[in-house]
This record gives C-alpha cells, sequence and structure tokens, in this order.
C-alpha cells in the first residue's frame, strides 16, 4: 500500500501513484506467472520479486522504483538464463536415452541395413533439431520408419517360422529311415549318411547333376577352447542353420566332423555358376552373441567352403578324399 503520510510530509516526490501501483502488479505478475520448470529457482526467483514489489511499493522516488525495476530484470534475466540451461540439460537428456533406445531397438529387432541406416539418420536430425517444426517433421518420419521396422520383423518372424518347418520336416524326413543316423549337436545326417548318399547318386547314374558343398567354419576349435564345448556346439547348431536357410529345399545338408558340414546339391548347372553360389553363403559372416558369467560375448565366425562335382569321381571313397584333403589344407593355413 502507498502510505498517505509519506505523501503528505513530502518524503516522496511528484510521481504518479499510478507508476507504483502499476509497478507492483507487473512484479506480482512476473513472480506469479515465471514459468515452473524446477520447483527451488522458481521458489526463490518468485520470493526474490515479491520482496522486490514490496520495496516498490515503500520507495520514496520515482527513480527509487525504476532502480528496484531494473534489480527485478536482472533477477528476471538470470532466471531465464537457469531455465534455457535447465530446457538445454533436459534435451540433452531425452537425446541420449532416445539414443539408447534406438541402439536397443536395432539389436533386439535384427534390422535390415535399409531400416538401421534410416532411424540413424533420423537420431542425428534430432540432435540437431532446433524448432518445433524441425521436430514435427522428425516425428511423422520416425513414426515411418517404426512401421516399416514393425513390418519387417513379422516378416522375419514368419520367414524364422517357415524355416522351422522345414527344419522339422527335414528331421522327420531323416528319422523316418533306419539307416539314417543323426549328429547329436546339431541334428542333422551325420558323415556317413553323407558317404552312403554319395554312393547313392554315383551308383544311380545322378552325378552329372550332383555337387558335394564343403563348409569349414573357422576359429571354432578356438571357441570351445576359450568358452568350452557348450558355447562351440551352440555356436555349431546355430551356423548349421544360417546355412540349411541359405540352400534350396532339396538340398542335403550334413554334419561331417569337427568344425565342417557337408551340403549335397542337386544343380543341373554349370561347375562355375555352384561355385559362385556356394561361395556367396560361405561369404556371408555369423555373429553369435552369447550370455557367460553373467556378461555378453559377441563371437563371430566366418567359413571356407569348395565344391566338388561327382562327374570327376567314380566312387564315394574319391569323394571323401577330396573332402578330406580341403579340411586338411584349410587347417594348416596360418591364422591371424
Amino acid at each position: 500500500m502507498i502510505s498517505i503520510k509519506r505523501l503528505l510530509e513530502g518524503q516522496r516526490d511528484s510521481g504518479d501513484p499510478a507508476f507504483f501501483r502499476l509497478a507492483s502488479l507487473l512484479l506480482e505478475a512476473i513472480a506469479l506467472h515465471a514459468v515452473n520448470c524446477e520447483t527451488g529457482q522458481f521458489a526463490a526467483f518468485r520470493d526474490g520479486v515479491r520482496n522486490i514489489r514490496l520495496e516498490v511499493e515503500q520507495a520514496e522516488s520515482t527513480a527509487h522504483a525504476l532502480l528496484l525495476s531494473g534489480e527485478a530484470v536482472h533477477s528476471m534475466d538470470v532466471y531465464n538464463r537457469g531455465i534455457e540451461a535447465y530446457v538445454r540439460n533436459q534435451g540433452q537428456e531425452f537425446r541420449q536415452i532416445l539414443r539408447m533406445l534406438s541402439h536397443s531397438l536395432l539389436e533386439v529387432s535384427q534390422a535390415s541395413d535399409t531400416a538401421s541406416s534410416k532411424l540413424r539418420g533420423i537420431e542425428k536430425e534430432i540432435e540437431n533439431a532446433s524448432r518445433l517444426d524441425e521436430l514435427v517433421l522428425i516425428r511423422a518420419r520416425l513414426n515411418e520408419s517404426l512401421q516399416a521396422l514393425a513390418e519387417e520383423n513379422s516378416r522375419q518372424r514368419k520367414q524364422a517360422a517357415e524355416l522351422a518347418d522345414q527344419l522339422r520336416g527335414q528331421l522327420t524326413s531323416v528319422c523316418s529311415q533306419p539307416e539314417r543316423h543323426l549328429d547329436p549337436v546339431t541334428g542333422l545326417p551325420d558323415g556317413a549318411t553323407a558317404v552312403a548318399e554319395i554312393g547313392a547318386l554315383l551308383a544311380g547314374g545322378s552325378q552329372e547333376a550332383g555337387y558335394v558343398a564343403v563348409f569349414r567354419l573357422d576359429r571354432l576349435d578356438a571357441i570351445n577352447s576359450r568358452y568350452g564345448y557348450a558355447v562351440g556346439d551352440r555356436v555349431l547348431l546355430s551356423c548349421a542353420r544360417q546355412l540349411a536357410k541359405q540352400l534350396a529345399g532339396a538340398d542335403q545338408l550334413h554334419r561331417w566332423h569337427g568344425p565342417a558340414l557337408v551340403a549335397i546339391l542337386q544343380r543341373p548347372v554349370r561347375l562355375h555358376d555352384v561355385r559362385v553360389e556356394v561361395s556367396r553363403i560361405a561369404s556371408m559372416r555369423h555373429d553369435e552373441l552369447i550370455e557367460l558369467n553373467n556378461r555378453s560375448v559377441l563371437v563371430s565366425l566366418s567359413c571356407m567352403a569348395t565344391t566338388i562335382p561327382l562327374r570327376e569321381h567314380s566312387s564315394s571313397e574319391t569323394v571323401v578324399r577330396t573332402i578330406e584333403g580341403f579340411l586338411q589344407a584349410f587347417a594348416r593355413e596360418p591364422r591371424e
């Protein structure tokens, strides 16, 4: 309240009393309606401005009130800078959270290179965005990318289910033949079964279109030595599934021995074309994430392959010698 006594005694200059009332109302409005982002800072700012308002109401002159108003402006400037820092730090934390969620989403979804590239591009756009309209457009693109990722994930699950059905069908077919023996690690027919089938092809005159693809997994022996045979068997099984997925439905995949797998192919094409196909399959690197002693370990494997045309052999024994010769030569090669 403006003191009538001070006005009568001449302690306040001839300024308009409405000025002091207006200044008081404005300061109270600033204290009441300031942005409240952090409770402690807001309470301190509000109390500080209200103290200045009380001093303005008791000011002896307009000049004194103006000085007090300047102090309020300074206090508001300091408070707003604090709010800007708070919002900026909050935005950085949100971006970090988004980056973590994005990386985790890409890991668990096994997204394609295209989907991963789009999502990482959107992540960079969010980090550099500074205007609301930019964020609105980015949100629309992010929604499209997430929908595409969900569709791709659904397609992968469908393919995995189809592959599982195919493998179950193959295993059922294998188990229905009493002369076949299954490898206990992969569930595939073993090397003896492969030799018998190769012999049957040669005896039946089907060697013209027959090929044997030999795959030897690199570093499987090292994985067994470092992490144990249980981990090595798991990686071998996963690699066998990946190879089976790349082969045609009529192809027969076998566990030869050790880190070797053998596929019997029927292809009415040239040897060059079959070698290109086998090389493409072998070039696919296999990564396996395993849990070991409460930590995650990424194990990577690659494989070497060769293609053996059956028409160049007269018996299964010569095919076996060729397979073993390749595996032994590969084992002797130096590894980096």
